[in-house]
């Protein structure tokens, strides 16, 4: 009898493995079995390789991680299995670079305190932060910034590329509150008034510790812990200005 050799090869799918190019951004894990599609029917796995093993890492057989920029080649390889062919195909993964993420921990301020904004903003970039505005009641001297108006303001934070992080700013917001503002002003009250004095008075207010007097006339100023005070020698027919300023215990006046 004279029989013939049947070839029992697989049965090869014109594409047996369809792909797209992927992108990614640096440091950040792609899975590559998302890019590929089997159209082989065939159940075996897709082993997956990297040409640049040096800035490239493939764990877990299809997570795919690079830490520098640039157009990575993956070679996707799948075995003959069950009567059906494997199939091979090339593609890219483009890395690119992370937007870095610019955070705050608080959004509140004290007028008149400076800020070390390395204390309160945070970035997932390593390149130190830049600090701006176009508010002229802000100053801001490096990373210190100092509010000398209440109110809400905004600082431009902004950091340089470097290393696989891109360019980014953020606007941060800050409610700035004066803790001074809720103080009471003393009344004041002039008696006794004669050619040459008078007596001035005014309210005793509590946690005030003292009271600043301003002639507002010529300048001079005293510092009383008392709730009045007399003046004498003055000018005859003379216009007289004063201003009282209570001190509190923590340091606010008004």
């Amino acid at each position: 009898t004279t029989g013939y050799v049947t070839d029992c090869g697989c049965n090869a799918p014109t594409t047996p493995l369809a792909f797209n190019n992927g992108t990614v951004q640096a440091n950040t894990e792609l899975d590559l079995s998302t890019l590929i599609k089997n159209t082989s029917g065939n159940g075996s796995t897709i082993q997956y390789s990297c040409t640049d093993d040096t800035h490239t890492d493939i764990t877990s057989t299809t997570k795919f991680t690079a830490n520098a920029l640039g157009t990575y080649t993956i070679n996707a390889l799948q075995d003959t299995y069950n009567g059906k062919c494997g199939g091979n195909a090339t593609f890219t993964v483009e890395v690119t670079c992370n937007t870095p993420t610019i955070s705050r921990t608080n959004t509140t301020a004290l007028i008149n305190v400076p800020i070390d904004m390395t204390t309160v903003v945070s970035s997932t970039s390593p390149v130190p932060l830049t600090y701006t505005t176009t508010d002229p009641t802000v100053h801001i001297s490096g990373t210190m910034v100092t509010f000398t108006v209440a109110g809400n303001h905004t600082i431009t934070a902004s950091q340089l590329a470097g290393g696989v992080y891109c360019d980014n700013t953020a606007n941060l917001t800050f409610t700035v509150t004066d803790p001074c503002a809720s103080k009471t002003k003393p009344s004041v009250t002039a008696t006794e008034i004669t050619t040459t004095g008078f007596k001035l008075t005014w309210s005793a207010l509590n946690d005030a510790t003292a009271y600043n007097v301003y002639n507002n006339t010529d300048g001079d100023s005293e510092h009383i812990t008392a709730t009045s005070h007399t003046f004498t020698d003055l000018n005859p027919s003379t216009e007289y200005s004063w201003t009282v300023e209570a001190v509190y215990s923590d340091g606010c006046t008004a």
